[in-house]
């Protein structure tokens, strides 16, 4: 009968059974909301997934600049200058840490 408590050791569907008229309608009022949460929310996944492979190849070319630089096969003569990025350097102890605008570090050097 619902209303009544459930018995110790009762499943989830016994226990929503046991509920009361009025509060087994929000029960199911909020599953439907979570159904079209979680059909929402794989979506967004979805295109989430979409632009990270879109600026991974976006990047690609940049990455691989990048590597021919910190790995010596391309003078870097100039390059701050075509960097993407505003570049700011900051000396510490015989290191420089050259980082770009977003605090992110791009190259660290001996000096």
């Amino acid at each position: 009968m619902q209303g009544d408590a459930p018995k110790a050791g009762a499943g989830a569907g016994e226990v929503v059974k046991a509920l009361a008229p009025e509060v087994m309608k929000r029960v199911e009022a909020l599953s439907e909301l979570q159904s079209k949460f979680s059909e929402q929310h794989a979506a967004y996944v979805e295109e989430y997934k979409a632009l990270q492979r879109k600026y991974h190849d976006i990047h690609t070319d940049l990455y691989a600049k990048r590597s021919e630089i910190v790995n010596g096969k391309v003078d870097p003569a100039g390059a701050a200058g075509a960097c993407p990025f505003q570049l700011s350097a900051v000396g510490w102890r015989g290191v420089r840490f050259i980082s770009n605008e977003f605090g992110g570090v791009l190259l660290v050097c001996w000096t």
